[in-house]
């Protein structure tokens, strides 16, 4: 993921915890801040230590990160991934799904996902 879509430094994730508004599902939390319609947006991933191995928490980054690459997301908006426990347990779709659910319910995507789906499936 290119440097300008990543959230990268403490205090860039400190202000959308603090200010942002939360969406929760089974496998992840995500915190939303609207910065700027002309902006393109950036995305944090964070996975706890008690989640597993340093090994086992960046290859849940490594797919929170694919699977927001292949989502079309709207722009002007900072994103923060929080995996919990459970993301570790389930394969990258599950991952995948339960991203765009939760975009979907934030009214992130650019499209909706039956037309995604389609596309995937043809």
């Amino acid at each position: 993921m290119k440097k300008e879509l990543r959230l990268r430094k403490p205090q860039e994730f400190s202000h959308v915890y603090h200010y942002g508004k939360s969406w929760v599902s089974d496998l992840l939390v995500m915190k939303v801040l609207e910065i700027n319609e002309n902006r393109t947006s950036r995305f944090g991933f964070t996975v706890a230590k008690r989640t597993g191995n340093t090994v086992l928490r960046n290859s849940i980054k490594r797919r929170l990160r694919e699977s927001v690459r292949h989502t079309k997301i709207k722009n002007g908006w900072d994103l923060v991934f929080i995996a919990r426990q459970k993301a570790g347990l389930v394969s990258y779709r599950d991952l995948k799904d339960s991203v765009t659910d939760l975009l979907g319910k934030a009214n992130l995507l650019t499209e909706p996902t039956d037309t995604m789906e389609k596309r995937a499936n043809n």
